[in-house]
């Protein structure tokens, strides 16, 4: 973060609290309340290491806290992966007592 956010009480530091792997199990998204970003990382099968992915902005003051995933009763499953098809993500969000799709 260069500043403070839109609450500079709250928001004054980068603050990741929770951390969910996407249906797919490709990707992890973190929320950061601090910074107002849900930060992405993509998953190598293999060695298992993350790469940053380009973090996805959500508005100014809304503080995302926790995220989490529906996928539509018909997605098709191999083990536990589902189809991403029709998936939704929603993100709790602390500061503005919101939840986003």
């Amino acid at each position: 973060m260069s500043g403070r956010g839109a609450n500079p009480q709250r928001q004054n530091a980068p603050h990741p609290h929770y951390v969910m792997a996407d249906p797919s199990d490709e990707f992890l998204v973190v929320p950061d309340l601090g910074a107002d970003l849900l930060r992405l990382y993509a998953i190598d099968k293999t060695s298992g290491k993350l790469t940053d992915c380009p973090a996805q902005a959500t508005s100014p003051g809304t503080g995302p806290r926790h995220v989490t995933f529906w996928t539509p009763p018909a997605a098709s499953k191999v083990g536990r992966r589902a189809s991403v098809a029709g998936t939704m993500m929603y993100s709790a969000n602390e500061l503005s007592n919101s939840v986003s799709a």
